[in-house]
Order: structure tokens, then C-alpha cells, then sequence
């Protein structure tokens, strides 16, 4: 039924967008943007079809691809309140993308060594109470009877002199006879 050219037009592009639409749900997702590509060179202002190309590219992680596809809905349909949530949630992606920087994995690990070396002097400062409180204490020494020592300790007395030498006798000769 053609009525005039718009008529041809609008049904191959809607032909080609239930395509689009089919190759995406199976995970297709090249042949989609191809298909969606095919459909938007047919009626480039096509909601739907942008739409959907801003699908495929967000998930392939094209975030740059997808802002631009869903910049070109809201351009085409403002009242598209889907994708303005989409467009607004993955400038918010990329600017947070943007402000993290990559930060070294020391940087990263810091935290759990900090803890495990915690942990550590914990538990050496346990073992230390627990022995101490385990070994028995040093006995006083035994006090010292005043006045009355029945022997005199070998520290208090005076250093005994070794007896001299037993003084030898001259060295005999033998006897002649």
C-alpha cells in the first residue's frame, strides 16, 4: 500500500528495527548496530532506533557512543524519560570514572597490612601477659638470724691461708761403702 514514498519507508524501517530488535534479545549485538545503522540511514531522527543504539553501545562499555545516541533521543523526543535517565546515570559513570584516579595497590592493600600487623602485636602482647602471669614469682631470700649465725657463711669469712710447703730434706747422696 503505497501511498507515497513515506509510507515504503516508514514500513522498512520499522521492518528493520523489529530486525534490530530481535538480533539484540539473541545477544547479537554487532548485527544489531548494523541493522539499527540501516534504519537510522533510512529515517536518521528514528526515536526508537537511537534509542536502541544507545542500548548496544552501553552494553558493549561504549560510554562515550551511548551518551552521544541518547543525547540524539532527547534531541529527537524530549519527553523520552528513559532515556534521559539513562543518559543522566552514565554521565554520572563517567564522571565519577573521571575523578578516581587508579591508585597504586599498596595504597589498596594498606588497610588489611595495617590490620594483620595489629593482629600481630595483639597477640605478642598476649603471650607476653600470659607468661608472666604464669611463671611463679622469685622467692625473697631467707631472712638472717641476728646475732647468732651457728656457722659463719663462706662470704663472711676471711680467706683461708694454704698451709706452707712441708720443707724438704736436703737431697740425700747414696751411702759408699
Amino acid at each position: 500500500m503505497l501511498v507515497n514514498g513515506k509510507t515504503d519507508v516508514s514500513a522498512q524501517v520499522e521492518r528493520l528495527m523489529r530486525e534490530a530488535m530481535s538480533l539484540y534479545e539473541q545477544g547479537r549485538l554487532e548485527e544489531a548496530l548494523l541493522t539499527c545503522e540501516g534504519a537510522l540511514a533510512l529515517d536518521e531522527n528514528y526515536a526508537p532506533a537511537l534509542s536502541l543504539k544507545g542500548l548496544i553501545h552501553e552494553r558493549r562499555g561504549q560510554i562515550r557512543e551511548a551518551i552521544d545516541a541518547y543525547e540524539r533521543v532527547q534531541a529527537v523526543n524530549p519527553l523520552s524519560v528513559s532515556e534521559r535517565a539513562r543518559l543522566e546515570a552514565l554521565r554520572r559513570q563517567r564522571s565519577t570514572a573521571a575523578r578516581i584516579p587508579n591508585r597504586p595497590l599498596w595504597i589498596e592493600a594498606l588497610p588489611a597490612v595495617l590490620a594483620f600487623l595489629g593482629a600481630g602485636v595483639i597477640l605478642l602482647m598476649g603471650l607476653f601477659l600470659i607468661m608472666r602471669w604464669t611463671t611463679p614469682a622469685p622467692s625473697p631470700p631467707p631472712a638472717a638470724v641476728a646475732n647468732t649465725p651457728a656457722e659463719p657463711s663462706p662470704l663472711t669469712q676471711p680467706p683461708s691461708i694454704p698451709p706452707p710447703f712441708p720443707e724438704t730434706a736436703a737431697p740425700s747422696t747414696p751411702a759408699q761403702t
